[in-house]
């Protein structure tokens, strides 16, 4: 196997081992590691900006979460997010796309599972960004696709790549318990991340900031030839 003996991928299903908080996407202490002192930006027309946007109606949420490359401190930076409820999705489109003209966006990661790839289509007919050569990234969810995603999402998480807003609104709370609650599991060599099974449990922040991410990484990607999930 491609995988490390020491590895939790190799661990937990080929080794048959059980690792402490293994079921648990991140913990207490690694999320507080990640926070750091900004609190969330509003605006922000100087940073090349990353958007990653998880499409849903109600009662699920559609979320949006904006990451940043702070060229100062030379880490990336979570600024905002964006939570909706209830909306359809042209109502939802023209509020995001208000909400993103706040900040200098280079790339997005849209998902576009099911009735959700009328979001991309969106974007694709009316605004400037319409193919990946444009920075917009359609991400159809799969195991294969949120296996990529979710690995990419727990390298930074791991290994703090990324800072997090000061917890100091309902939206930012939402997004700690969502994370927390987060859980993972493998299933062969695909990793497998989700809300806990509760009717009342969530995974829209988890799944917009592994989008966000993976427009990122994307980004980076200048002339190599870019994954896409069909």
């Amino acid at each position: 196997t491609r995988l490390g003996e020491n590895t939790e991928e190799f661990r937990v299903p080929y080794g048959l081992e059980w690792i402490l908080g293994g079921g648990q996407f991140m913990t207490s202490e690694q999320f507080d590691k990640m926070v750091g002192t900004h609190s969330r930006t509003y605006q922000d027309k100087q940073h090349k900006s990353y958007a990653g946007i998880d499409t849903a109606k109600f009662p699920d949420a559609t979320v949006v979460t904006i990451l940043r490359w702070n060229q100062d401190t030379k880490r990336k930076e979570i600024t905002n997010w964006l939570r909706l409820r209830g909306e359809n999705y042209k109502d939802q489109f023209d509020i995001i796309v208000d909400f993103l003209r706040h900040y200098k966006v280079e790339a997005m990661a849209i998902d576009s599972t099911g009735q959700g790839d009328f979001m991309p289509d969106m974007f694709e007919r009316e605004t400037e960004w319409r193919d990946e050569n444009s920075g917009l990234y359609r991400v159809k969810f799969s195991a294969v696709s949120k296996d990529a995603m979710y690995k990419n999402l727990l390298v930074t998480t791991q290994n703090l790549l990324t800072t997090i807003p000061k917890i100091e609104t309902k939206e930012a709370e939402e997004f700690k318990e969502q994370m927390l609650d987060l859980q993972k599991e493998h299933k062969g060599e695909l990793l497998s991340c989700h809300h806990p099974n509760s009717p009342d449990a969530h995974d829209d922040y988890p799944d917009s900031w592994a989008l966000a991410e993976w427009a990122y990484a994307q980004s980076q990607r200048t002339g190599e030839v870019n994954i896409r999930f069909l």
